[in-house]
């Protein structure tokens, strides 16, 4: 499910002026076509009016309904992901509510139609303005849905695009450890990576080709504890783990950007999500091999070199 191509909602004004523009373009070309003034040339330049501002509407607004996606039978991921960071009802009422007002705009261009159709002249340029008038009062109307819907499609645009079908490996671990420098090794992923904390600002997604199967890789960002008081990249990295991992990477880094026993504590807590836990070991080139080989006697883990989660994949691609 993809959400980064949903583009900009406009505002009611934009709208209208975009239509009102197109009316009054068509209105000259017509004029154009029949330089006579006669009352039925004054009529078709009006009809000509009416018709395309009211296409420019209704194309305006269903576009913008048709780019959201249908929140009907979402996933478990994606139903709580949207439940976390915007309302999935009052979405639907506004996309509701603008797929009227595009409806609406056809019925309003063949009510006035017929009033110009049997308009005297000198009533002619009234029945355009109230037009013109009621057009502009339908969008107006939507001013605050549209608003609203600009700011779900910013919350939108940074929601992970997960592929469904792919067996999924979450790579987690404290920030700042080595996991987006791992994704960019497992797969052709460049993510940003820097040397502060919390340097992922989202959730880096990447692909691994084993033969005729595919591997989709998440970096996950931040300590993941207290779901709570996570900020909004952090907790949309718990509901990877708990819907879409079917197995987690942790990434332990013993040069200790963060105290051992803290990276440990988190490890620990990937046990709930119930799928298999590899532990890789980042920057083992910089460490001494003493070190190495006394932390992994004293924790008991089977600590992975990026051979070993290589050799691992290549299996699990096999199934």
């Amino acid at each position: 499910m993809s959400f980064q191509d949903i583009p900009p909602v406009e505002s009611g004004t934009h709208i209208i002026d975009v239509a009102f523009k197109k009316g009054k373009l068509a209105a000259s070309h017509q004029a154009q076509k029949n330089k006579t003034k006669d009352l039925l040339a004054v009529k078709r330049k009006e009809l000509a009016r009416f018709e395309a501002v009211a296409g420019s509407l209704q194309e305006q607004l269903s576009k913008i309904v048709r780019s959201f996606p249908a929140f009907d039978g979402l996933t478990e991921f994606y139903e709580e992901l949207f439940g976390c960071f915007l309302d999935i009802s009052q979405l639907r009422k506004d996309l509701s509510a603008i797929s009227w007002a595009a409806q609406k705009t056809r019925e309003f261009q063949r009510e006035y139609g017929q009033k110009v159709r049997g308009a005297e002249r000198e009533r002619i340029e009234k029945v355009r303005g109230a037009f013109l008038g009621r057009m502009a009062s339908l969008v107006k109307r939507l001013e605050k849905k549209l608003l609203g819907l600009e700011d779900a499609r910013k919350v939108m645009r940074g929601f992970p695009q997960l592929k469904e079908g792919l067996f999924t490996i979450a790579i987690a671990g404290f920030p700042n450890v080595g996991k987006s420098t791992l994704l960019g090794k497992l797969t052709p992923a460049r993510p940003e990576v820097g040397s502060y904390a919390f340097t992922t600002k989202r959730l880096n997604v990447g692909y691994l080709q084993i033969g005729a199967r595919r591997l989709q890789f998440v970096d996950t960002p931040g300590s993941l504890n207290r779901f709570d008081r996570l900020n909004v990249i952090e907790k949309q990295a718990v509901l990877v783990l708990k819907y879409r991992a079917d197995a987690i990477v942790f990434v332990l880094d013993l040069s200790e950007p963060y105290p051992l026993k803290d990276q440990m504590k988190l490890l620990k807590e990937m046990d709930e999500y119930g799928v298999p836990v590899w532990v890789y070991l980042s920057k083992r080139d910089i460490l001494p091999e003493k070190d190495v080989k006394g932390f992994v006697k004293r924790s008991g883990l089977k600590v992975l070199k990026y051979e070993d989660l290589v050799d691992i994949l290549a299996k699990k691609a096999k199934f």
